[in-house]
C-alpha cells in the first residue's frame, strides 16, 4: 500500500514549502498594492483606461500611461471576489512556479542535490521582492525567458525562442519589467555574436548567422511590445522613467547595502560565483562572463533589480558548479570528511521520503491556511509609518477639509480608503510626475528654505505626515495649523478656522 503514495522529492518539498512561505511573507500592506486595488476599481467600472490622472487631486490635468492595467484589474477582482488571502496565495504560486522554472534550467548542469542548494540560495535574494505588486510576473517572465535562451545558447533548440514573443504581448500589459525580456534576448545574442568573432574574427558571417533566430526574435518581441493600448509610447515609458529626478529618493532604486539583513543573500551569492570563477578548471567564456557581469552591475546599483540578478546568478553557478565540485568534494572529504553526509543528502530513499516530504508539505500548508486569514490586519498595523495606517484610519471616521498634503509612501493606502471623497497629493507613481513636482513635494517635507512659498502655493488644509517629520514642527510654530491626531509614529495638522464644506471637492 505504501508503494502507491505518489513520489514528492526533496526538491519539490522545498520549492513547495517556499512558496507557503511568501504566500504567508508577501506584503499586503505595500504602499503600491492600494492604487493598484484603486486603479483596477476604475477601469472595471468605466470600462476604458484612464486619459488622465483620477486619483491625485495635484495630477488631475496629467496623462497618465497605465501600464501594467491588466494586472490591476486581475489584483482588483481577486481582492473583491475571492479576498486578500487569495491574492497572497497568487504571489506564492508565481514566486513557486518562478523557482521551479529556476530548478528545472539548473539542473540541465547540475545534480538534484547540489542544484536544490543553488535555487534555495537564489530564492533568499527573491524572497523579499515576492510582494503584492505586479513585478511578481516579471520574475517569473524573466525566469522563463532566461531557461529558452539558455537551452538555445547550449543546444541550438529554436522551438520555443518563438514562444517569447507571443509571451511579451502579455508580460507588457502585465508589468513594465517586460523591457527586461527584450534586453535579455538582445544582450544574448550580442555575447553570443562577440564570443563567435572572438574565437573566430574571419567567420562573422558564421556567428551571425548563429544568432540570426534571435535577432529575429528581439525584433518580433519589440513588435509585439507594442501590442497595448498606448502602442509605441508603453515601449519608451521605461526610458523615460529612469531618467527622472525622483529616482535616487526612492528605496528600490538605492544600491542594496552591506550591511542590511535583506541583501545579505545578494553578497553571499555574489561571493559565490566570484569564487566559482577563480577556482573553476576551465577558462570562462565571454558568455559566461558577461552576462552575469551586466546583471551584477545591475543589482549593484540598484536594489530592485536584486531577484534579476539572482535569476542569472542561479543560472550560471548551476553551468559552473560542476567544474569545481570535484576538486571541492575532494578538499573538504581530505579536511572535514563530508563527502558521506552530501552523498547521503543526495540519496532517494524511496517512500519513507516520500512519506516525510508529504508531512512536511501538508504541514505547511496547514500552518499557511491558519495563519493567512489574520495577516492583513497585522501588517497593517506593522507598517504603520510606512503607509499611514492609524492616521488615514483616523481620517476616514472624522473626515479633514482638503486639499491634503500627504507624505509619499501614505498616497496608496489613502486613496483605498478615502477616495472618491478625498483625494491624495502624491503616491508611489513617479513615472507620472514632473521633475519639478518632485522637487516642490521634497522642499516642502524637508523644510528646505523656500518651503512655505511652495507650500503656500497649494493652499493644504490638511496635512498628513510622519511624527518625526521637519514638516509638523515647522507648521507649528507657524501657528496656522493645529495637531488634531498623533501617536508615536503619524500626525494629522489641520488648518484653523477654516470650514470644511468651503474647502471640500478640491
Amino acid at each position: 500500500m505504501l508503494d502507491r503514495i505518489p513520489k514528492l522529492t526533496l526538491p519539490a518539498t522545498a520549492i513547495l514549502i517556499l512558496g507557503m512561505i511568501v504566500t504567508l511573507m508577501s506584503d499586503l500592506a505595500d504602499p503600491d498594492y492600494f492604487w493598484h486595488l484603486r486603479a483596477g476599481q476604475w477601469v472595471i467600472e468605466n470600462g476604458r483606461l484612464p486619459v488622465n490622472d483620477p486619483f491625485l487631486w495635484s495630477q488631475a490635468n496629467t496623462p497618465w500611461l497605465h501600464h501594467g492595467w491588466l494586472s490591476d484589474i486581475g489584483m482588483f477582482w481577486i481582492h473583491t471576489h475571492v479576498g486578500s488571502s487569495a491574492f497572497s496565495a497568487l504571489i506564492g504560486l508565481l514566486f513557486t512556479l518562478t523557482l521551479g522554472v529556476m530548478y528545472w534550467f539548473s539542473r540541465q548542469y547540475a545534480p538534484e542535490f547540489i542544484s536544490l542548494l543553488l535555487v534555495s540560495l537564489g530564492a533568499g535574494v527573491i524572497l523579499p521582492w515576492a510582494g503584492a505588486r505586479p513585478q511578481s510576473v516579471t520574475y517569473l517572465f524573466f525566469a522563463f525567458f532566461l531557461a529558452v535562451l539558455l537551452r538555445f545558447k547550449d543546444k541550438g533548440q529554436t522551438k520555443w525562442i518563438w514562444v517569447l514573443p507571443v509571451s511579451i504581448i502579455l508580460w507588457a500589459n502585465l508589468h513594465g519589467g517586460y523591457i527586461m525580456g527584450i534586453v535579455l534576448i538582445g544582450m544574448v545574442a550580442g555575447l553570443m555574436l562577440l564570443e563567435g568573432l572572438w574565437e573566430s574574427p574571419s567567420s562573422w558571417l558564421a556567428a551571425l548567422k548563429a544568432t540570426g533566430p534571435l535577432w529575429i526574435c528581439m525584433l518580433l518581441a519589440i513588435v509585439a511590445a507594442c501590442i497595448n493600448p498606448y502602442k509605441v509610447d508603453l515601449l519608451i515609458l521605461p526610458f523615460k522613467a529612469l531618467s527622472q529626478w525622483i529616482i535616487p529618493y526612492i528605496a528600490e532604486w538605492h544600491p542594496p547595502r552591506l550591511g542590511d539583513r535583506g541583501s545579505s543573500s545578494f553578497f553571499v551569492l555574489l561571493a559565490l560565483w566570484t569564487l566559482m570563477q577563480i577556482y573553476r578548471a576551465s577558462k570562462p567564456s565571454l558568455f559566461e562572463l558577461g552576462l552575469p557581469l551586466v546583471f551584477i552591475m545591475m543589482g549593484l546599483a540598484h536594489a530592485r533589480h536584486a531577484p534579476l540578478f539572482a535569476i542569472i546568478l542561479t543560472a550560471f553557478n548551476a553551468r559552473t558548479v560542476m567544474d569545481i565540485w570535484p576538486t571541492l568534494v575532494n578538499n573538504f572529504t581530505r579536511k572535514f570528511g563530508i563527502s558521506p553526509i552530501v552523498s547521503r543528502a543526495a540519496q532517494d530513499i524511496g517512500v519513507v521520503q516520500y512519506l516525510i516530504n508529504w508531512a512536511l508539505v501538508l504541514t505547511a500548508l496547514g500552518a499557511t491556511a491558519y495563519l493567512l486569514p489574520n495577516k492583513v490586519e497585522a501588517q497593517l498595523k506593522a507598517h504603520n509609518e510606512i503607509i499611514g495606517y492609524s492616521a488615514i484610519e483616523y481620517l476616514t471616521k472624522h473626515p479633514a477639509p482638503g486639499p491634503i498634503f500627504n507624505q509619499y509612501g501614505f498616497g496608496g493606502y489613502l486613496t483605498w480608503r478615502l477616495w472618491p471623497e478625498q483625494r491624495a497629493f502624491i503616491d508611489g507613481r513617479s513615472d507620472m510626475f514632473s521633475d519639478q513636482f518632485s522637487k516642490d513635494y521634497f522642499a516642502i517635507i524637508g523644510g528646505e528654505p523656500d518651503w512655505e512659498k511652495k507650500f503656500d502655493l497649494h493652499q493644504f488644509n490638511t496635512v498628513v505626515i510622519g511624527k518625526a517629520n521637519p514638516l509638523r514642527q515647522l507648521l507649528i510654530l507657524k501657528g496656522q495649523f493645529s495637531e488634531t491626531f498623533a501617536d508615536d509614529k503619524l500626525t494629522i495638522l489641520v488648518r484653523k478656522n477654516i470650514s470644511q464644506a468651503n474647502s471640500a471637492g478640491k
